[in-house]
């Protein structure tokens, strides 16, 4: 009885062992399974933009590149950017894209009103 008790815990013991090491497993990939995330900091998006000079700030994470509309930008060591563009006359919209290693992309896209004083 002793011997069926010591069995039934040591198979208790390897059966967490084993979930805990799946579920770490799961939570260290997490960013990688998730694919490139762009969050847009300053301009709000749809903002009424008095300068022609805007600063496009943000943060981007499980990237290998990164593009404002279409022309290649550069974040931080933190997966921070910070761009100046000019705006046209009007109504603007901005495209943001990202792309991972594994080819996966995303894209956000601003819309601005530059309206002149």
């Amino acid at each position: 009885m002793k011997e069926r008790n010591l069995l039934t815990i040591k198979i208790i013991f390897v059966v967490i062992l084993s979930i805990s090491i799946v579920v770490y497993a799961f939570y260290q990939a997490r960013n990688l399974i998730q694919g490139p995330t762009i969050t847009i900091g300053s301009p709000a998006n749809g903002s009424l933009v008095a300068s022609p000079i805007v600063v496009i700030q943000g943060i981007a994470s499980n990237i290998s590149s990164i593009q404002l509309n279409d022309s290649p930008i550069f974040v931080d060591e933190d997966g921070v950017f910070k761009e100046k563009l000019i705006l046209s006359s009007g109504y603007n919209i901005i495209k943001l894209s990202a792309s991972d290693r594994f080819g996966r992309e995303k894209e956000r896209l601003l819309q601005l009103m530059f309206k002149p004083e």
